[in-house]
């Protein structure tokens, strides 16, 4: 009889801590889906108060935390670079990045590239026109897309200019 209730105190304590266990885990859960939500509707620094988590609870809070953190930092980077070669600064590069975040870093260098391209052709053919040769034309095969227009659109300028000075 005192073994059996033995055996049911500790059955008892057991479930006790299984039960606090499971609605820490659900609290948790609930307070990461909750800051996930945020992040989609662009609240991105809400984060998960680890400190609310005892022991290995708050590790993982944390964790998460300071994985998000580092997401966000890095998508802010990204960013202030493109902003910089929007407005043509093309002093600055996104650092080599590893593994599956390469793909960020190679965005970044070849919009760097495709614009120093079309802004190193347009300067040729301005530099042309300035210099009164109207004969030479830009290669838009070089390009795609808007870039490719605005060449082809440089190289009919160019051919019209040559053509009203020859005709001259």
């Amino acid at each position: 009889s005192a073994r059996r209730e033995n055996r049911a105190v500790v059955g008892n304590g057991l479930l006790g801590s299984l039960d606090s266990m499971v609605a820490m885990l659900r609290r948790l859960i609930d307070e990461q889906s909750a800051m996930a939500a945020a992040h989609e509707a662009g609240e991105i620094d809400r984060r998960v108060d680890a400190t609310q988590y005892p022991g290995a609870y708050g590790q993982m809070a944390a964790a998460v935390n300071a994985m998000v953190a580092s997401d966000i930092d890095l998508s802010l980077q990204f960013a202030a670079v493109i902003k910089h070669y929007g407005t043509g600064d093309f002093s600055g590069d996104m650092p080599i990045l590893p593994g599956g975040k390469a793909v960020i870093t190679e965005a970044a260098a070849e919009t760097k590239r495709n614009l120093v391209a079309i802004k190193d052709q347009i300067g040729v053919l301005t530099g042309a026109a300035v210099d009164g040769d109207f004969s030479l034309r830009g290669d838009p095969e070089r390009f795609q897309h808007a870039y490719r227009e605005m060449v082809a659109s440089l190289n009919t300028l160019m051919e019209r200019a040559e053509n009203g000075l020859t005709d001259v």
